[in-house]
């Protein structure tokens, strides 16, 4: 029994819900009935129903107030959502027991809107819940009038017998209150207004006081002010008010119909886009003044093409380098490592460089540590030009990094200090030099990028007079610079 409650408080909470969507979407609404919100005091017995007592005993009854929405869905029939709060008495003694309630209820009214008393019958479904109990459905059925009092408001009074799913709950339910109509009102007697003829000093039909033009005839378009010549533009900002024209000039005539009035038309039975005068290629010189018509060129070629030898899109006039393509970024001269500067520039026309260095790739802080190093690195036999085997890594690295600047030569030049004849120390500077030279050579380094010097010791970078000077001075020097 208790599981069979339970599903049917499902099922009737379910069509409570979908009618409830259903009456607030309802399109059925008869657009000349007003709807309404009443207010009630209703009272409820629920000893009369359980066999314990009579309806006539008040003393049973317990008070609550409700507050509902009343939507109209036809000529006779309406929707009432009511919501309620309030107390209640049980024959178990359990006494002011608070409720809160819900319905949705349709009602059947006898009578039109227009009547003074209108007597109704009205049934539904409502969900209650209670401190005692918990939640139930009920089934509430009655009847009711709706008396008059005034143009807008209304005596509601209303008895129903509510059968609830939960036993001891079913009850009745009394309630009176008064009701107030919203929306548009059946009937509304609308006194018409008084005509009163505004003063129209120009007689154009518009009152002065909506006239912008009152003392000159005008138009509703342009509330009162003139367009003389029906253009559909209003004379003050006409540039041609006297004469047909379209909005795009001002209202002045374009008889070729290119955009430009008659006025400022250089050429106004022709049709052109320049001034108003034809110019076929779009160069910005009318045909009758371009020597090329059919060919777009600049104006300081008078319209002509600009004569482009190598085809690189910058005309001769303007490239450095006519017969050779270039980027414009360089004046038509090639850049073959786009770095900026073209080739007849750059030192390095094959390796990309800044322009602070000539268009050349600059040397690494770690390939200039390692020239400086071998500077001291590279050793020979003493009073010889043989190179010890300890010099042949350094030589390598130097190898090494003529590879990384292909664009750079380098030149050895060989030193020594001023011990013995200056003419056999040219000499052994030439022949040291010239051992490094052919060491690079003969391990794969081009001879084109390679030149040896000696400067004996004409060159000296410290003091020979001390043991140490003159060691510093007995040296190779390794230079990259650029071809």
């Amino acid at each position: 029994m208790l599981q069979t409650l339970k599903i049917m408080k499902k099922v009737f909470l379910g069509v409570l819900f979908f009618t409830f969507l259903f009456i607030l979407d309802s399109q059925a609404q008869d657009p000349n009935r007003p709807n309404s919100i009443i207010f009630k005091r209703v009272i409820t017995d629920y000893h009369s129903t359980q066999g314990e007592g009579d309806i006539v005993q008040f003393e049973n009854y317990r008070g609550g107030f409700e507050a509902a929405y009343l939507k109209n869905l036809g000529k006779n029939l309406n929707f009432n959502l009511p919501i309620r709060v309030g107390v209640f008495n049980l024959p178990t003694e359990l006494n002011n027991q608070t409720f809160l309630g819900i319905d949705g209820l349709l009602q059947l009214q006898f009578f039109s809107d227009s009547a003074a008393v209108i007597p109704y019958i009205t049934a539904g479904a409502g969900f209650q819940t209670d401190e005692n109990d918990g939640n139930n459905i009920q089934v509430p059925v009655g009847a009711g009038l709706y008396v008059k009092l005034g143009r807008y408001s209304y005596l509601n009074l209303e008895g129903q017998y509510r059968k609830s799913f939960v036993l001891d709950r079913d009850h009745i339910q009394l309630g009176a209150g008064l009701g107030f109509m919203i929306g548009k009102i059946l009937n509304e007697e609308i006194t018409p207004p008084v005509e009163v003829i505004a003063p129209d000093q120009d007689e154009d039909g518009i009152p002065d006081r909506e006239d912008n033009c009152p003392e000159v005839y005008g138009v509703a378009a342009f509330s009162g002010c003139p367009d003389t010549d029906g253009d559909g533009i209003q004379d003050a900002t006409d540039d041609c008010p006297e004469e047909v024209g379209p909005v795009s000039t001002n209202g002045c005539p374009d008889r070729d119909g290119d955009g430009f009035s008659d006025l400022i038309d250089e050429c106004p039975d022709a049709s052109g886009v320049y001034k108003g005068c034809p110019d076929s290629d779009d160069d910005g010189l009318p045909d009758d003044k371009d020597d090329c018509p059919n060919q777009p060129g600049p104006v300081n070629n008078q319209g002509c093409p600009q004569v482009d030898s190598d085809g690189d899109g910058t005309p001769d006039a303007e490239d450095k380098c006519p017969n050779v393509s270039g980027p414009k970024s360089t004046k038509g001269c090639p850049d073959t490592d786009n770095d900026g500067l073209d080739d007849s520039q750059d030192r390095c026309p094959t390796s990309s460089g800044p322009l602070s260095n000539q268009g050349c790739p600059e040397i690494t802080q770690q390939d200039r540590a390692i020239l400086e190093y071998a500077i001291q690195a590279v050793q020979f036999e003493t009073g010889s030009s043989t190179l010890k085997t300890e010099s042949y890594s350094v030589l390598n690295q130097v190898a090494g990094i003529m590879t990384r600047y292909p664009d750079y030569k380098l030149t050895i030049s060989g030193h020594t200090d001023n011990v013995g004849e200056e003419n056999n120390n040219q000499q052994l500077s030439e022949r040291r030099a010239k051992s490094c030279f052919d060491y690079l050579i003969s391990n794969g380094s081009p001879i084109s990028k390679i030149s040896y010097v000696g400067y004996g010791e004409s060159q000296p970078i410290a003091d020979n007079t001390t043991r140490e000077g003159r060691s510093m001075n007995r040296r190779v020097e390794f230079n990259l610079i650029p071809q």
